[in-house]
């Protein structure tokens, strides 16, 4: 950045200076906030989130709005996890993001009641990813050569918070083959007084 501001003092070309100093910041930004997500997430040393009722359909659904190539497959029940609503929509959302910037025409969404938990779904139907490969990308700082050619501006973290996110709400994460693409796989505990 400081390159840039040096070139647009000499040569006066500060529109388009602007336009890639903002760009920058936005990415420095979420940098930043990743990181300190991360560092808080490690300072509470595995105590979990404060809790409130979430119903992970509608969750699914409103997030699947905001993406073009993005489908829910409509669950006829009420799937409510105890959680952290934010938290709970930035694990759906690093998902999805991953998906769609790999996805070769979409991604779908899911969520559905397995015993005592609510399995969440996004699938993609992309390259994928290498058996021995999928748990890796869960480590901070992680992106595989293929991410790194499609997106320049990733950190990394997007899947690492995700486990953690995961791990603070009592569930766990992994990662499937979808013949052909990726399936993530979130499974949360069943909110117990889930009559809503």
């Amino acid at each position: 950045m400081r390159i840039q501001v040096e070139v647009a003092q000499k040569l006066g070309d500060w529109q388009s200076v602007g336009d890639d100093l903002l760009t920058d910041l936005d990415r420095l930004s979420r940098l930043v906030d990743d990181l300190l997500l991360l560092a808080r997430a490690d300072e509470r040393d595995g105590r979990r989130v404060a809790r409130e009722p979430v119903e992970m359909q509608s969750l699914l659904t409103n997030l699947a709005k905001r993406f073009a190539t993005v489908t829910v497959e409509e669950s006829l029940q009420s799937l409510w996890v105890e959680g952290e609503q934010d938290a709970l929509i930035r694990v759906v959302l690093n998902l999805v993001d991953n998906g769609v910037r790999h996805a070769r025409t979409g991604v779908v969404l899911r969520a559905e009641a397995e015993g005592q938990e609510v399995l969440v779904t996004v699938t993609d139907d992309g390259e994928g990813i290498p058996g021995p490969l999928r748990e890796r990308v869960f480590d901070r700082f992680t992106r595989l050569d293929d991410g790194r050619a499609r997106d320049a501006g990733g950190t990394g973290l997007g899947l690492a918070i995700v486990r953690e996110l995961v791990r603070r709400h009592g569930g766990t994460v992994r990662l499937l083959d979808a013949r052909p693409g990726v399936r993530a796989e979130v499974r949360l505990p069943r909110f117990v007084d889930s009559v809503m």
